[in-house]
């Protein structure tokens, strides 16, 4: 009897709301490979769900905001932690991460690709670095389209990781969407932020991969063949041949288009980033647009 009247004393003495904290069941771990993209959705992960990348894990769970949900991912390794937030998108949207080495050092990083959605957008690309101290979340940025089932690895041969998009400003320039053809761009993470690296020598095999990709598609006599054109003669300036690219171009362009030709500017831009309409540039043919973009982007310099 005294049993039984101790045992109801503790139970009354357990706060309101611990003994379901005391059977709450923590996340189920799911063993993953290094350098291997797992995806993660609300709609198929409603609960939380950790992820074991050797000695790194990553939490993940849905945070709500108005019917939709964003990827909130906490990273642990050891002592070391911090959290990266995804964007809020629809429930069945996609969020796509993993862990990998950074360098030959065996740095370790964590490569997160949250979806947007949206017509032409968005992939939010974060990267968060473990280092011997701390945790150091980097934003790549936010590129068109969906993520990927490619994880980053080391392009040029440098040991470091490469981080590979696309140079989205030549996406509705010279043409539509669909005729545009964007070359691709390289970042390496350098002090704690990310740097395009895209002129630096070792990525030329890949620029002439993309140059040739884009040359058939500027040469085609039907269709909007700008954009191409301008793809083309971008990776070409970036993988060394620029001036044969150029005659190419000169040869092939559609001098009927009727696509607005982008503006350049005599001033430098103001804080909104906008030029003073008097120093306004309006370009009246295809070549010279193109020529001074191509500087303006910091693919040629003049």
């Amino acid at each position: 009897m005294r049993l039984l009247l101790a045992l109801a004393a503790l139970m009354l003495a357990v706060p309101p709301g611990a003994a379901a904290a005391q059977t709450r069941r923590p996340p189920p771990v799911v063993r993953a490979e290094f350098g291997r993209i797992v995806t993660w959705s609300q709609e198929r992960r409603p609960r939380p769900v950790t992820w074991r990348f050797g000695d790194v894990t990553l939490e993940v769970r849905g945070v709500g905001e108005d019917g939709l949900f964003a990827p909130r991912v906490t990273i642990r390794r050891g002592r070391l932690s911090a959290q990266m937030r995804g964007a809020a998108a629809q429930p069945s949207f996609e969020h796509k991460l993993g862990v990998g080495l950074l360098d030959r050092r065996g740095t370790r990083f964590v490569y997160f690709q949250s979806f947007t959605g949206g017509a032409h957008c968005c992939n939010e690309v974060q990267v968060a670095v473990i280092g011997p101290r701390g945790i150091r979340v980097v934003q790549l940025g936010s590129f068109d389209g969906g993520p990927t089932d490619a994880f980053p690895r080391d392009l040029d041969g440098d040991g470091i990781v490469d981080f590979e998009q696309q140079d989205d400003s030549f996406l509705y320039t010279f043409s539509s969407y669909a005729g545009s053809m964007a070359p691709p761009k390289y970042f390496n993470l350098v002090g704690g932020r990310a740097v395009d690296v895209s002129s630096r020598p070792g990525f030329r095999p890949l620029f002439r991969r993309a140059m040739n990709r884009a040359r058939p598609y500027c040469l085609q006599q039907e269709g909007e063949r700008n954009g191409a054109c301008a793809g083309y003669v971008a990776s070409a300036a970036r993988a060394g041949q620029f001036q044969a690219a150029w005659a190419v171009m000169l040869r092939a362009y559609d001098r009927d288009s009727g696509w607005d030709l982008p503006s350049g500017c005599r001033a430098r831009l103001n804080a909104d980033g906008e030029c003073p309409p008097a120093s306004v540039i309006r370009y009246t043919n295809y070549p010279d647009a193109l020529r001074a973009f191509l500087v303006r982007q910091g693919y040629i310099a003049r």
